[in-house]
């Protein structure tokens, strides 16, 4: 079985890109991986997919294409040929290295795992909150817009003014009707302890 990256990843201090295929020893849980959609399994003999969608490198296209002019000569008609050729192009997808993704696992509560899917920017704008002080990371939570970068900042920072901001923005941004919990003084009542300014 070889495992093929689907996303930009690292295993075992390497990195690997779409398309590139990552040695078995390195991945803990295969089975985890595949479900988060990092990585996919192919089978040896065939070449092909255990799951679909996944993604193959220009080595293994061209192995592909070699592989089916080899079997021409076997029985294959011209069109079953081109068929094959077809089919094995259409499993690429391009790769843009300027928007690439990064998908980042967080422990939650319990056995809880998130995938956390985000860019570089947002890897950076999580990196800038963990570098400044507690207050001015909190201050500067409140101008955070993307549900990534509080995710990780609520599951990383381990300062409680930073974690509080960082789930203070996320409701207000992400919560069903619009509205958090906030009142027009600053302050908000939940089970009966008052938040906000300090008194």
């Amino acid at each position: 079985m070889r495992l093929i990256a689907k996303k930009p990843c690292s295993y075992g201090g390497k990195k690997f890109f779409i398309g590139d295929e990552i040695p078995a020893e390195l991945v803990v849980n295969i089975e985890r991986e595949e479900k988060l959609g990092v990585i996919s399994a192919a089978n040896d003999e065939a070449g092909v997919p255990e799951q679909s969608g996944a993604l193959y490198s220009q080595e293994q296209v061209d192995k592909m294409i070699a592989d089916a002019v080899a079997n021409a000569g076997k029985g294959f008609t011209q069109e079953q040929v081109d068929e094959m050729i077809q089919s094995a192009i259409a499993e690429l997808e391009p790769f843009d290295s300027d928007n690439a993704g990064f998908t980042v696992t967080v422990k939650g509560e319990g056995d809880n795992v998130t995938a956390v899917s985000c860019s570089a920017e947002d890897i950076q704008s999580v990196v800038d909150v963990l570098q400044m002080n507690a207050d001015d990371g909190a201050k500067a939570v409140a101008n955070v817009q993307s549900d990534s970068v509080l995710i990780l900042l609520h599951a990383l920072d381990t300062r409680a003014t930073v974690k509080k901001a960082a789930q203070k923005q996320h409701d207000t941004l992400f919560s069903a009707d619009g509205n958090s919990n906030e009142s027009v003084g600053g302050n908000a009542t939940t089970d009966s302890i008052t938040e906000g300014a300090d008194t």
